[in-house]
């Protein structure tokens, strides 16, 4: 497998490229417990690491259920995580068969250098619970401070 793909003498980043992009805060990490929850009949699977050195949370949620499968998911974290979180969604117009994959809305620039700015997400009040809506066929980080 390869993260790239060439169409007419360009080389064009495919979803496995931006998941790796996503996935580089899980290197050197230790897992640790989060709840999810999510409507049911969903595919939604989660992940979460921790930065021991900073305490930051970094949550993976993947929905893994098709094609019109788009919907709610919760995210909790544990006691003393209730900061700003930042929520960075990999998606492609095109659903679950789409070829223009990006995260929010960011793809690779022919400079090949790669950055995106994630959306702040807050905690439902008195909570550690972090709610957003993944679309279907998407992948999201959630950083927790």
């Amino acid at each position: 497998y390869t993260p790239f793909v060439i169409r007419n003498g360009q080389a064009f980043p495919r979803p496995g490229f931006y998941a790796m992009a996503l996935f580089k805060y899980a290197l050197g990490r230790r897992f640790c417990g989060v709840s999810t929850s999510n409507a049911s009949g969903h595919l939604v699977r989660t992940w979460a690491v921790v930065d021991p050195a900073v305490n930051k949370i970094y949550a993976y949620a993947i929905n893994k259920g098709g094609s019109g499968k788009a919907g709610r998911v919760s995210v909790t974290a544990p006691a003393g995580h209730t900061g700003t979180g930042f929520l960075n969604i990999m998606r492609d117009s095109g659903g679950c068969d789409g070829r223009t994959t990006n995260i929010q809305g960011a793809t690779l620039p022919a400079s090949g250098s790669f950055t995106w700015t994630g959306t702040p997400l807050n905690p439902v009040p008195g909570t550690t619970r972090y709610e957003f809506t993944l679309g279907e066929c998407s992948t999201a980080l959630l950083s927790i401070p």
